[in-house]
């Protein structure tokens, strides 16, 4: 999915991106990657044990582990949920930008703008 920047990837700077080294692959991580050194302050061992209790793999087993959905259902959700986040986006990003002048529009009940 294209932004209107044209990059498909998060809005971190290129500095900030450290290629994954050639014997590691490169792995999905939550928040585009920002929960990861170099970018964290904790090590990688940290964000490991943080990652085990990650409240949503965790209530995913659980739906599994008690017949509330399968493997193929939970697949089938998250693909679901993916397309409907894309969809959305895509459209939100499809609008044209606000007009400038309109600002201030509804910011206060009144209209009161004390910095008029």
């Amino acid at each position: 999915m294209k932004r209107r920047n044209g990059d498909d990837r998060h809005d971190a700077p290129p500095e900030a991106e450290s290629p994954a080294p050639p014997d590691e692959p490169k792995e999905e991580t939550g928040m585009a990657g920002v929960d990861t050194p170099p970018l964290s302050p904790l090590s990688r061992e940290e964000v490991e044990a943080h990652r085990k209790n990650d409240p949503v793999p965790r209530f995913e087993r659980l739906l599994v582990e008690q017949g509330i959905l399968t493997e193929a259902g939970l697949d089938a959700l998250k693909q679901s949920v993916l397309k409907e986040a894309n969809e959305a986006t895509d459209a939100a990003e499809a609008m044209p930008y606000a007009d400038p002048a309109t600002l201030t529009d509804n910011v206060y009940a009144d209209g009161h703008a004390p910095w008029r």
